[in-house]
């Protein structure tokens, strides 16, 4: 799926997620209540 994946790295950590898809209803059924 196409999309944009944000991390915000803190020290050597991945201290954030933004995901930003190209097909948002596709994405909220694959993670659903995760």
């Amino acid at each position: 799926m196409n999309g944009v994946d944000l991390l915000r790295i803190e020290g050597e950590r991945i201290a954030e997620v933004w995901l930003f898809s190209a097909g948002q209803q596709g994405e909220d059924e694959f993670w659903g209540n995760a």
